[in-house]
């Protein structure tokens, strides 16, 4: 089951983050929790070296898990444009598949904000449709 995803841009800038509560689905339209912890934005940030290092050895735009901190994993994806997805989660909830569709999906939504014309780039994304839209995929992967 995934605790946070954020996305960074190419200069390591978050320009995306969302924190999902113990049930996902209950997430769906509501209002978002929290903002993440302290603990949860450095390993996050740890991971963003890790991310480029992972980068250089594959082909592939999902990476897998890159790190790991104590019971939480990192598992990653890199866009085209070099923009990073990146997932924080316990491990235990979340299949290898679910987690490479769930990013699919992200990069999809993703995709579709980069290619606005009134997005600019590095900029935060404050989308109440995104926002939902994550949040939708994230509960048909982990109910």
């Amino acid at each position: 089951m995934p605790t946070l995803v954020i996305i960074a841009s190419q200069s390591d800038t978050p320009v995306y983050t969302r924190t999902f509560p113990p049930s996902v689905a209950a997430a769906v339209g509501a209002p978002p929790p929290p903002a993440p912890s302290t603990l949860e934005l450095l390993v996050l940030n740890a991971a963003l070296d890790a991310v480029d290092e992972a980068a250089w050895a594959t082909r592939d735009s999902y990476l897998r898990t890159v790190d790991t901190f104590n019971d939480l994993v990192v598992s990653a994806y890199i866009t085209a444009a070099g923009v990073r997805l990146l997932l924080l989660h316990d491990g235990r909830g979340a299949s290898e598949e679910g987690v490479r569709a769930f990013f699919v999906d992200v990069h999809e939504l993703w995709a579709r904000v980069a290619l606005n014309p009134l997005y600019t780039e590095g900029e935060p994304v404050t989308s109440a449709v995104f926002h939902d839209r994550v949040g939708t995929a994230a509960a048909r992967r982990w109910p």
